[in-house]
């Protein structure tokens, strides 16, 4: 696979203003160095309490500050937040816009054939074309199905796989400024991502998919086989889990629970604490936890990559967000037996995907895959265990190209 065939569609004059604000934004949260500033142009990161005099100016914009008559225009966001958010196609795939659409979703829970509740939820489906699978992706906790559309256009377009994808109720397109109404725990998560599939998917036996999960979305994954493999009248072959987390999970410390209840009640507290994490935009902390890029990667793509996910940061409910942590039931190693002796009945390949430069998850996937292997024993079905070299959490956006090499090798 070339980086020719593979270089991105970037409009560059619009890139361009994005940085200019993104540079401005920078400028106002650091202090020159009078020494050289003029000639290199070098500027130094502000200290502690400047950035608190800095969070605290964005907070009082965000709450007391009067808005116009243009609520498109969020003061809790900075004029660069604002046009990345409205912007709705530089940075999601084409194929979203043009086959996305919003859908009524009936949720049945346990055994019952009765709608416990309905979803409203943003999703994208294409039939596949000759004979391929279709491809169901399923992101991570406050994520979007937006960070895995890098790789539609050589899957679907070029490749015709079919696909689905969907934004989870309260994240990304799915009605994202509206709190969730209950608690968004993995089993309701699961029930939904089934009734999705028997929605646009189950109308005829035997048809053939693949599945690809990030972070939390691996662990729905592994629920849903648990849980639905007796119902699921699909032909699953294979399945990706890129970054997945710790399982079983380890119980989150006393003092982060306690924070996190605290802004589950008080979320304001939790935006406040967001407002100071994202001073430096696209050079903030909340990027640098998610995304890393190789030496010698083409910086006008880096920029852009930078920003598609910084939209995706942008997008996340923090309500939600905290819901989702706090109602975080963890998988057991039971759930791992059953998982890897469930697949290998149909599914031919099992592949774990880590980045070596994940500073969430970690080499979680590695350790997954040691708990996992020893229980494949049919030889018609693998496991397999990649660390893609310099990838950070969301690899399908900071090395879409590697993880596409990983997706294509057997095909």
């Amino acid at each position: 696979m070339s980086d020719e065939s593979m270089k991105l569609a970037i409009n560059d004059e619009l890139l361009k203003k994005y940085l200019q604000l993104c540079h401005q934004e920078q400028l106002s949260t650091t202090v020159s160095n009078s020494s050289t500033v003029g000639t290199a142009g070098v500027t130094h990161e502000l200290g502690f309490i400047e950035r608190i005099r800095i969070g605290f100016r964005s907070i009082w914009n965000h709450y007391f500050q009067p808005r116009g008559d243009d609520e498109s225009n969020n003061s809790q966001f900075t004029e660069l937040e604002n046009l990345i958010i409205q912007d709705k196609s530089t940075f999601t795939s084409s194929l979203l816009t043009q086959y996305g659409k919003y859908v009524d979703i009936d949720i049945q829970e346990n055994d019952s054939n009765a709608t416990i509740r309905t979803e409203n939820i943003f999703l994208a489906h294409i039939p596949p074309s000759s004979n391929k699978p279709t491809l169901i992706f399923i992101h991570g906790l406050g994520g979007t199905c937006q960070q895995f559309d890098l790789l539609f256009p050589k899957l679907i377009e070029e490749s015709g796989y079919g696909l689905l994808c969907f934004d989870q109720p309260g994240f990304g397109l799915s009605h994202n400024d509206q709190k969730v109404p209950y608690d968004i725990t993995l089993n309701r998560l699961t029930d939904l991502t089934f009734a999705v599939i028997e929605k646009v998917l189950m109308t005829s036996d035997d048809q053939e998919v693949h599945l690809v999960g990030h972070s939390y979305g691996t662990q729905i994954i592994i629920n849903l086989i648990c849980k639905y493999h007796q119902k699921l009248r699909l032909d699953i072959t294979k399945i990706w889990l890129l970054t997945p987390p710790m399982t079983p999970k380890k119980p989150l410390p006393f003092l982060q629970w306690l924070f996190l209840k605290v802004c589950y009640y008080q979320v304001w507290i939790m935006d406040t604490f967001r407002c100071f994490d994202r001073v430096g935009n696209i050079k903030g902390k909340s990027l640098e936890r998610l995304v890393s890029f190789s030496e010698g990667h083409d910086e006008e793509e880096q920029e852009y990559l930078k920003l598609k996910q910084f939209r995706c940061n942008l997008l996340t409910n923090s309500y939600n967000f905290i819901n989702q942590i706090l109602s975080w039931s963890s998988l057991t190693e039971e759930d791992l037996v059953q998982f890897a002796t469930t697949i290998q009945l149909s599914v031919r390949q099992l592949s774990i995907i880590d980045g070596e430069r994940d500073h969430l998850t970690h080499d979680s996937g590695s350790k997954l895959y040691a708990k996992l292997e020893p229980h494949f024993q049919n030889r018609d079905s693998s496991i397999s265990y990649k660390l893609i070299k310099d990838a950070g959490h969301v690899l399908m956006i900071d090395h879409y190209k590697e993880t596409l090499a990983e997706m294509l090798k057997e095909e």
